[in-house]
């Protein structure tokens, strides 16, 4: 196995908030899947913070501990509470679909689809290769999706929603 150089790795590095469309379409398939995985626990925590500071418990960790536990407690129910205590339509959306695309990126595994077109004269033959991901959208149709444009679709929903989570912790930091 061969070491990567410290610019590679530099590259593979990106910050979050300095994420590009462009630095996505660097990833393969296990680091998209990763980065995935990891910016939505980002926003669960986020979105942890905020219930935390709304219900304000006596005993923090037990609540953290607990009642925000994802095996009790899942990534919808939370956003659920959330819109019941005033995040707007559109981000409750969003929030929706970062979900959405999570469990895509957790449950599906991308594969490659291969297209021949046979033609005569054969110098008109074309061949192409693209990566595709199969999910159930909520319809219970299953649909083929490119999975760097589900990357680009997450990462504006992530800069959409980060701010208003942000500012809505601060919101209630300034209650007490």
């Amino acid at each position: 196995m061969s070491k990567k150089s410290k610019g590679e790795n530099e590259e593979k590095s990106v910050r979050l908030k300095d994420m590009t469309e462009r630095s996505l379409k660097n990833f393969n398939k296990t680091e998209a899947q990763g980065w995935i995985i990891n910016t939505a626990i980002k926003i669960e925590e986020l979105v942890d913070s905020i219930l935390l500071r709304f219900f304000n418990p006596d005993n923090r960790q037990i609540f953290m501990d607990y009642a925000l536990n994802s095996s009790i407690m899942h990534y919808g129910g939370k956003i659920k509470i959330l819109k019941a205590i005033g995040i707007d339509n559109k981000t409750f959306s969003n929030l929706q679909y970062i979900g959405s695309i999570r469990n895509a990126f957790a449950h599906t595994n991308i594969s490659h689809k291969m297209t021949i077109n046979i033609k005569k004269p054969a110098s008109e033959s074309t061949t192409s290769v693209s990566d595709i991901m199969s999910v159930m959208n909520g319809q219970g149709i299953i649909k083929s999706k490119d999975p760097y444009e589900f990357l680009k679709e997450f990462l504006a929903l992530y800069q959409q929603v980060e701010p208003v989570l942000n500012e809505k912790i601060k919101e209630l930091d300034s209650k007490k």
